[in-house]
């Protein structure tokens, strides 16, 4: 167990000794081309990013800078939510430092509550450039710390290489390059998710940083509750102690009405799907063919579809205390895809179902199912600005590996023990009959 998991000079044997099959030579070999591929992301990552003029309005920072700007507008006690005047106010404080700043829009727009807007005050006495970057660092470093943890909590034991390979993935280095706040949304994820058996009060609390994201993390959170806490009920009153209690000190501190102008922002982010780019959600799909109405109707049956297909699995294995997440991990992209609005840099929160997928210490890596869902998330940046009649096709990618994540779970076997998850898979291919049911295996 010393080297499992690690690709050191002796990871091709032993991923040919883990595979057990005929087809582990090629996963593995597939494997170091992905790695390969990544290496390559990282140069152009750094050739690219280098060359920029630092934190500004329209790439580097852009998601931070409507952060910025609407804790300005907070401060001065005006609606941060309205995207109008968050537009011209960025504009305004940006210009100060003489960096790009985006075209008026109604995209420029903030999901982050009035509580946490309010919490960060201090940083509209500091120059946006030196914020940004302290921003930037402090999530990126919180990330990988949530990471580490998620590892030690799913048994790994060499957790230094995957941390830095996930650190590299694009949808980390695109999240941290924004400022956007899935950084933080996956920390309260993935630093929850340890805490539910031993201190489920608190594990709720760290769940509910997550909906610095709703639309995104409400979802997944209902996941875990429902299926890998083991005391449910706590879980739940710690969430919600938390959550009721951050609102209610921004209603006695702000006011009511920031609380309305917040739960407006979503209908607003709703609303201007047709100019959102990098869309991963099937919203993506029909966003600038639909009237707004019939959009609406359509995100509410993909909600409604994937609430009844949740719940048909719930009853299922409803006798058991709790499902590994190797079970329900096809669940998450399944809600991914079902959200109203999710981007590209969502996806970091998809990487806790692979860890599932890929077993303790990457123990299963070399198996073909593995191997396939990440060679689709890792090249889905390929088709990041690829959107013919403006049509997005990030959500392809996951609408594969949602199947076969269903497949693989459909084929295993887990025992849990304790913290950690032990899978069971058959060493050995049957005759397959088709590509499907090799690859799930």
């Amino acid at each position: 167990m010393k080297n499992i998991g690690t690709l050191g000079r002796d990871t091709m044997p032993r991923l040919l000794r883990q595979g057990g099959s005929k087809h582990a030579p090629l996963s593995a070999w597939a494997l170091f081309v992905l790695f390969g591929l990544l290496l390559l992301w990282v140069w152009l990552a750094i050739d690219a990013f280098g060359d920029g003029t630092g934190p500004n309005g329209v790439g580097f920072g852009v998601d931070f800078s409507h952060t910025y700007t609407a804790v300005h507008v907070l401060s001065t006690r005006h609606n941060p939510y309205d995207s109008h005047s968050l537009s011209i106010t960025q504009h305004v404080l940006l210009s100060r430092y003489g960096v790009p700043v985006q075209p008026p829009s109604h995209a420029v727009l903030v999901g982050t509550s009035a509580f946490f807007l309010w919490l960060l005050q201090p940083i509209d006495h500091f120059s946006y450039p030196l914020v940004a970057i302290a921003w930037m660092l402090t999530t990126y470093a919180f990330v990988g710390l949530a990471f580490l943890a998620l590892l030690r909590h799913f048994g790994w034991r060499r957790r230094g290489l995957p941390t830095a390979i996930f650190l590299a993935t694009p949808a980390v280095v695109l999240g941290t390059y924004y400022g956007n706040m899935i950084s933080l949304a996956f920390v309260g994820i993935a630093g929850g998710i340890p805490l539910l058996r031993r201190y489920p009060l608190l594990a709720g609390a760290v769940l509910s940083v997550s909906m610095l994201k709703l639309q995104i993390a409400l979802p997944i959170v209902g996941l875990i509750v429902l299926f890998q806490a083991p005391h449910k009920g706590r879980v739940v009153a710690g969430f919600l102690t938390a959550f009721l209690a951050r609102h209610l000190v921004a209603i006695v501190v702000l006011g009511p009405a920031y609380q309305v102008w917040w739960l407006g922002s979503f209908f607003n982010f709703s609303r201007t799907m047709d100019i959102q780019p990098n869309l991963i959600s099937l919203t993506g799909l029909y966003a600038a063919l639909l009237p707004h109405g019939v959009q609406l109707t359509m995100e509410i049956t993909s909600i409604a579809l994937a609430g009844t297909i949740t719940l048909a699995f719930w009853w299922r294995v409803r006798s058991r205390p709790t499902v590994p997440l190797e079970e329900t991990g096809w669940l998450w992209f399944l809600w991914m895809l079902a959200t109203p609005y999710a981007h590209f840099v969502d996806e970091m929160v998809l990487v806790i179902p692979v860890i599932a997928l890929l077993g303790v210490d990457a123990r299963h890596i070399a198996r073909p199912v593995s191997v396939v869902v990440l060679y689709l998330l890792g090249l889905s940046i390929l088709l990041f600005s690829l959107t013919p009649m403006n049509t997005p096709l990030l959500w392809a990618p996951l609408v594969l590996c949602a199947g076969f994540c269903h497949l693989a779970a459909a084929r295993c076997r887990v025992e849990e023990t304790g913290t950690a998850v032990v899978d069971r898979f058959p060493q050995d291919f049957p005759d397959a009959n088709g590509l499907l049911p090799v690859i799930a295996r």
